[in-house]
């Protein structure tokens, strides 16, 4: 993520690193996570307002200090965080275990909001067999909906307020495109 002449980076189990890169023919590292002292893989990052949010694998979401990365706060999700996405005062996280829904206070700190869970889902089929749901990332984000890329498919949700919420559950025939193991593609108009 790149903001003014810094870029930020999820470096694995290096942690976060921002890079000057006011020079392009000499980037150069000006803070770093020491790996002894990392959270978790750092698998994304994203820099929002005056906040720097990385998702850091088992350890959850790490928000740190756009003036002073030293300076974080951890926030736990079920697994582990692969990737996030913004929109509007909410931020998205694709973790292994579900998708988690945080609002994204004024201060920067975050405040869990909604919850997809469940590692494994019934598969529509004659066998009736369990397929495994790994939440790998948010494919899109854009004004209400939200759609996420899963081990073997891709859900829509909609962003609505919960007092208004009046869908009991999901369907996954009208809300959910499911891949079979052999590939292929397919066009849905949400």
């Amino acid at each position: 993520a790149v903001h003014g002449t810094q870029a930020f980076v999820a470096d694995g189990y290096a942690g976060l690193k921002v890079v000057d890169i006011s020079d392009e023919t000499a980037p150069a590292i000006v803070f770093g996570e020491e790996r002894e002292a990392t959270l978790g893989a750092a698998e994304d990052v994203r820099v929002i307002g005056e906040h720097v949010y990385v998702a850091h694998g088992s350890a959850g979401v790490a928000v740190h200090a756009l003036a002073d990365p030293s300076v974080r706060t951890l926030y736990d999700t079920p697994t582990c965080a692969k990737h996030l996405a913004q929109a509007g005062p909410w931020l998205g996280v694709a973790d292994i275990g579900g998708f988690e829904v945080f609002r994204i206070r004024t201060d920067g700190s975050l405040e869990h909001a909604a919850r997809e869970r469940g590692l494994y889902r019934d598969k529509p089929s004659v066998s009736s067999s369990l397929s495994l749901r790994v939440w790998h990332g948010i494919a899109n984000w854009g004004e209400d909906r939200v759609l996420t890329a899963d081990w073997d498919s891709m859900d829509a949700y909609a962003v609505v307020d919960p007092a208004l919420d009046d869908q009991p559950d999901i369907t996954p025939s009208r809300q959910r495109l499911r891949f079979e193991p052999a590939g292929g593609a397919a066009v849905v108009t949400l």
